[in-house]
Order: C-alpha cells, then structure tokens, then sequence
C-alpha cells in the first residue's frame, strides 16, 4: 500500500507519543496495565492470568523469572562455584523484594522446591532476559504498529491493542501460565542532548526498588564516580581496563589533580609556564601547560590554571600558542606588542 501525503504528515505526532512512552517515569497505571495483558492473552488465544504480580524494576522481573526457570527444570543445572561479587545494598533490597513472590507463585503452581537462603543472590550471576517482555521499551516497534492500526485502519495491526496498552502504562513485564509478572517504571530518566544515558551528579536510570544505573555520556561508570567522585583515587584509575571509563574518572577526578597526583613529569619550563606530560595506556597521553594567571585574586594572589594541550607540543610557549591557534613566534610576537 502506498502512503498518501496526510497520513505521512502524521509521522511526527505518532514519533512524539510514543517516544513519551519510552521515556515515561510516571508511577503505572496498574489497572490499565493489567488489562492490556488480559486483551494480548486473549488475542493469542490464551487463558488470562488469574495472578498479577508487580516487582519494582526489569532486575527484579529477571531474577524472579531466572529462579522459577531454575526450579521448575526437569533437571537442575550443575552446580555452580559461588560467585565472590560484592553486591551493594540496594541490589539485596531488589531480592529480597523477589522472595514472597517467589513463593507465592511456586505455591500456586504446586512446585515444590526448598530454597536455599543464598539461591536468589547466586541467580543473579546467571540472570536470564528472553523470556521478558519490554512494555515502554517496546516503543519504538509497537509504534510502527499502531501508525498502520491507527492512521491506514489495517485490522491485523489492531489485534496489538493489549500490548501498547500495557507500554503505556508499565514497564518490563513476563507472561506465565496462569500469572503475569509486571513491573515499574523508572523514577528517574536523564539523557545528554545526543539522547544518551547521562548525568554528572546522579542516577541516569533509578527505579523504585533501587536498581539503576550511572552513565556519562552513555558509558557506565562505578556509582561512586558519579555519586561521590571523592572515592575516586589514582590507583583505581590506573588499574581501569576499559580506556571510556578511565577517560571519565579522570575528567571527574580533576585532569590537573590527576596530571600532578599521579606523578606526571615535567618535561620543559619557560616564562610561558610549566609543561607537563603523563603516560595513559592505550589511550592519548595527558599533556599540560600550567600558566599563572595574569589578573591578580581579590586577596592578591595569582591563581595558577592547569590548560589541556596537544600532545605534539614541545614547550610552554608551543603549548599555549597552541591554545590560541597560533605558532610560538606569532603569540610571541602579539604578547609583546600587548
């Protein structure tokens, strides 16, 4: 079929709403929700759930999800080596928010099983995810879906009802026989203006239970460099593998902090200031020049600024030329005439 000019003028508004629905943070509408599963269960020709159960996070939704995967196993996977991961609090608040749940469930379908007080800890090393479905992050396929249910009247595209229904109104959510599994939507969203995950002094992505993430720029980071970049030190800066991460916890850390800390060398002085170079692996090396500002503090004093500079610059002179795109005889000669 082909498009006429108005229904492709419609674009826009349907872009809009639904990227709200990706985007959303608002508490779910349980109810609308519940329903949406019901109409898609109904649309596959299945029996609703008679059980709806709501978890706090998608972490929460995968774990419960992994462990009833685990236990309902005709047989059980080997035993694994318990793992030696250090969680944080909140991730324990996140299971043991899992745990009556888990056993609700397991009773209504007549498992039997007797957990073990570590199980749900030791699933969180193995998690799986494909059994889920993503509710608001289903939004950029269930929109193309409703343009043509919506705006060209195509009947098979509205059997998807129950589903935008549901990504409307939660988030991730897992179908079961008999139960539904939904869960919240995040609190707390930020983007940068590329649309990537980010924020310099907070969660990225945090949601009820306490599950989140922090990125920069869409590079995750260890929590404390965002939450509390005074933990950072030189040592762990320089034991980070991945050259993203070092590259953030060097810029929270303080470049110049950073540059003198860990014992960069001073390769050339002149009256221009004071260059120094430092070695990163498997990234660009650090070079700086540091100047004495020529405007005097309040107090009198002169503040020295540590200025970012190419790595190919030899000289102090070079290095703040370089600041001004200029070569050392050109900033030379206009810092005399001034």
């Amino acid at each position: 079929m082909e498009l006429t000019p108005d229904q492709k003028a419609q674009f826009p508004s349907f872009l809009n709403a639904w990227m709200k629905v990706g985007l959303a943070t608002e508490l779910a509408n349980r109810p609308m929700a519940e329903q949406g599963v019901i109409e898609a269960y109904k649309v596959a020709g299945l029996e609703p759930p008679r059980h709806f159960f709501w978890l706090g996070s998608p972490l929460a939704g995968a774990l419960l999800d992994t462990a009833m995967a685990k236990l309902s196993a005709t047989e059980p996977p080997p035993a694994k080596a318990r793992e030696t991961t250090v969680y944080p609090p909140r991730i324990f608040a996140v299971v043991d928010s899992v745990r009556p749940i888990l056993d609700t469930i397991l009773s209504t379908h007549n498992i039997p099983a007797r957990i073990d007080p570590n199980f749900l800890v030791d699933c969180l090393s193995d998690l799986q995810l494909h059994n889920a479905a993503y509710g608001q992050h289903d939004a950029s396929i269930l929109c193309f879906y409703d343009f043509f249910a919506q705006v060209c009247g195509v009947e098979e595209c509205k059997k998807l009802e129950g589903l935008n229904n549901v990504a409307k109104s939660c988030g991730w959510w897992w179908a079961y026989d008999s139960v539904a599994v939904l869960t919240e939507r995040p609190r707390k969203l930020s983007l940068d203006d590329r649309a990537r995950l980010h924020s310099d002094s907070d969660w990225s992505i945090l949601y009820p239970d306490g599950f989140g993430y922090t990125l920069v720029h869409g590079v995750e980071v260890p929590e404390h460099v965002v939450l509390d970049s005074s933990k950072i030190t030189v040592k762990e800066i320089e034991g980070e593998q991945n050259v993203e991460v070092r590259r953030v916890m060097i810029e929270k850390y303080g470049q110049s902090r950073y540059l003198l800390d860990s014992g960069a060398a001073e390769i050339q002085k002149d009256d221009w200031g004071t260059l120094y170079h430092k070695d990163v692996p498997d990234d660009e090396p650090i070079r700086m020049v540091k100047v004495v500002n020529s405007t005097p503090e309040p107090d009198g004093s002169f503040k020295d600024y540590f200025i970012r500079v190419s790595p190919n610059c030899q000289t102090a002179l070079e290095a703040v030329a370089w600041t001004f795109e200029q070569t050392p005889e050109e900033y030379k000669n206009v810092s005399v005439q001034t």
